[in-house]
């Protein structure tokens, strides 16, 4: 495993590559059940690859049959052999695996296990699995390319007079070169298949094992491999397949990596160290200076806007938010009435002048199709998400329920995957955006603060500084952290949480309103369709369908996630650490 990331980063250029070994795995495939821990994981990281980009999953293990004979488990580490223990700590292939994979834009997994419930003898190893039937194993989605082991009938083993796993270790030195026949540095899946078929049947006298290729054989997987394959020998009948000592496989290779991925650790955790003390040593001057420029900006006036502007731009595009940005805002603000008036959520509240706007994108998704005309009346939109302070004096007055936080029915991030669990204090801060509250809890506030959810409509008019034909609230410019709380150098921009509200004030549109792109995804009014065929066209919200639609991307999302034209659909009773609202009204 360490020698395909080794191959993944360093020839491939693959920038985000994971790596579960031994208890790791365990531990990963156990969390939330049904081996929920790695399938987030890919579910994750297919949202993350660009148009052009491809996933890679590789599995090194062991495989058996499902219980009811359709598609194969891939299996944890510390199964017990029952049938019980295979169909709930396996990933089941056909039904959870692949219909994961087929969100990138392209996808090549390559499984070093085998389906076929037999042992090296041809034994059946637990009575009650049903084999795998060969046919549907090939039903696998068009940008999917999938290379196993062995037919669905056979056992994939070693090679002979070794412990490593004869298909992986092949397979990896077929993309180094060994499969290079034509000369011309480029690897196709079927070359591999073909080079790990013809090296086996002339290694193996103990069984046959043939590889199998379900997908495109002609897609290229490497290109300027120009390792020479290594000479295959015979003793006998027992041939021979020597190790060269700069495969990737090599003991020596791995001992290497190991000692190579302690340090990186050591180092990552002296970088984790040094931030943290960083960080503290900003937040005591902050609160210093922020214990003299709130009196002042609470005064309001011409004196008030100076130490507010001041107080600002002092700490503006620092390595840390300043968590004091969006009180100062509110002090200043309520001081002004107009359109930045407060009600008794202490919502701000900005006014989107009407109008008509191009809604949609050709640049994105189906479900931002077709571009369209839309006509939107004047109203107000809230310049921040709702925070948890706002939250829970809804709670307080009686008019919302609590937050799911401490239920357990709320998915958080847990430092490698989401499941329902405890949402962190990191999470809670009074100016951070309230998160894990459901569709109905939103609209709830909403009515107390005396709004509503925003349309859909009226959110991307919004999004885009009144209907401007921008990708970004801000403009055109890549998302990064110094616009948005995204994935940049890290979740929630190396925080892995939300930041207080109003953070990335230069991400914010013309009119002022913050993280409209970024931070948390937002529940608003209308019902997720999969395109814009039948929405309505005066900027009110649609009404058909079974989920709502969220927008605006999070913490947890890419460049492309923050798109203003992006879109999703979530249960309206789902609660995630990266899903909040903000709130809108009607002018008369």
């Amino acid at each position: 495993a360490l020698a395909w990331k080794v191959w993944l980063q360093q020839t491939r250029g693959v920038p985000h590559v994971k790596v579960l070994l031994d208890s790791q795995a365990k531990h990963a495939w156990k969390r939330g059940g049904k081996a929920g821990g790695i399938l987030s994981d890919v579910e994750r990281m297919t949202g993350k690859v660009k148009k052009g980009g491809r996933f890679w999953f590789i599995f090194i293990g062991h495989g058996a049959p499902g219980e009811n004979g359709d598609g194969g488990l891939l299996l944890g580490a510390d199964v017990e052999q029952t049938v019980d223990s295979f169909e709930t700590r396996g990933i089941p292939v056909k039904s959870e695996l692949l219909p994961r994979l087929r969100k990138a834009p392209e996808s090549v997994a390559i499984l070093d296990a085998c389906f076929s419930g037999l042992d090296g003898r041809g034994k059946r190893f637990i009575k009650d699995l049903q084999p795998v039937l060969h046919a549907q194993l090939k039903s696998v989605p068009g940008n999917v390319t999938v290379l196993t082991a062995a037919k669905s009938d056979q056992f994939a083993g070693p090679l002979p007079g070794a412990a490593r796993p004869a298909f992986s270790y092949l397979a990896l030195g077929a993309l180094r070169g060994w499969a290079d026949d034509d000369g011309n540095g480029v690897i196709t899946a079927g070359d591999v298949q073909r080079f790990v078929e013809d090296t086996l049947m002339v290694s193996l006298s103990d069984r046959v094992q043939v590889p199998d290729l379900n997908g495109n054989a002609k897609l290229a997987l490497a290109s300027k491999a120009r390792e020479p394959k290594p000479v295959l020998k015979r003793s006998g009948f027992e041939p021979e397949l020597p190790v060269r000592s700069d495969t990737p496989s090599g003991d020596d290779v791995y001992d290497e990596i190991a000692q190579q991925a302690k340090e990186e650790e050591a180092i990552e955790r002296k970088k984790q160290a040094e931030k943290a003390a960083r960080e503290r040593e900003f937040n005591d001057k902050l609160d210093l200076e922020w214990a003299k420029a709130k009196p002042l900006i609470q005064r309001g006036g011409q004196s008030g806007k100076k130490a507010l502007a001041l107080f600002l731009g002092r700490w503006e595009g620092k390595e840390f938010p300043n968590r004091y940005a969006d009180e100062a805002n509110s002090l200043f603000e309520s001081r002004q009435g107009g359109d930045l008036g407060k009600n008794k959520a202490g919502i701000a509240w900005i006014s989107i002048k009407g109008g008509s706007f191009q809604m949609g994108s050709n640049k994105g998704d189906d479900d931002e199709k077709p571009v369209h005309t839309v006509r939107v009346r004047d109203f107000s939109i809230g310049k921040t998400e709702v925070t948890v302070g706002q939250y829970r004096a809804c709670v307080a007055a009686g008019a919302c329920s609590e937050p799911h936080w401490d239920d357990e029915t709320c998915f958080v991030w847990t430092g490698s995957t989401w499941s329902k669990g405890r949402l962190p204090d990191s999470f809670r801060g009074e100016q951070q955006p309230v998160v894990c509250v459901d569709w109905d809890q939103a609209k709830a506030f909403a009515s107390w603060a005396g709004g509503r959810l925003p349309s859909e409509a009226e959110w991307e008019y919004a999004a885009r500084s009144q209907g401007q034909g921008r990708e970004y609230p801000w403009g055109n410019a890549q998302a990064s952290c110094s616009y948005a709380v995204m994935d940049d150098g890290g979740l929630g921009c190396g925080q892995d949480r939300t930041w207080p509200v109003c953070s990335k004030p230069r991400g914010n549109t013309e009119q002022g309103v913050c993280d409209m792109s970024g931070n948390v995804w937002e529940w608003v009014a209308d019902m997720y369709s999969e395109n814009y065929s039948s929405t309505p066209r005066d900027g009110t919200e649609h009404l058909s369908g079974s989920e709502r639609v969220d927008r605006g991307g999070g913490w947890v999302s890419n460049a492309s996630g923050l798109r203003a034209a992006g879109r999703y659909g979530f249960d309206p009773g789902d609660r995630r650490d990266y899903l909040g609202f903000r709130v809108a009204r009607s002018h008369p």
